[in-house]
């Protein structure tokens, strides 16, 4: 996978640096624990309708709703995973997810 580690925006359609590296660090978790892009951002969607949910092995569940961002909390059966927010914008759009595991191919 090609990184950005120049100054200014990175190439793609990110919109800015710390968009690319929340997007990085969801492709690390989905495929550390042998999840899919489309089922792992499909949970994470739903979990921020107000539906804790579950894919493979992982709880997801959104912890808090801001106007510009959303907390998860994701959780296995051994504990805590990991919990972090996540903008918005990038629940409202399409998977950008697929990007980046086309881009590791």
């Amino acid at each position: 996978m090609k990184v950005s580690r120049g100054r200014g925006r990175p190439s793609g359609k990110h919109r800015t640096l710390a968009d690319f590296r929340i997007l990085q660090y969801l492709a690390l978790i989905s495929t550390k624990y042998g999840v899919g892009a489309d089922e792992f951002f499909n949970s994470l969607v739903a979990a921020w309708k107000h539906q804790p949910s579950t894919c493979k092995n992982l709880m997801i569940e959104c912890r808090k709703q801001t106007r510009e961002n959303a907390v998860f909390l994701l959780a296995n059966s051994r504990g805590i995973v990991a919990q972090f927010p996540i903008p918005t914008h990038i629940l409202e759009g399409t998977n950008p997810l697929k990007d980046l595991e086309r881009g590791r191919a």
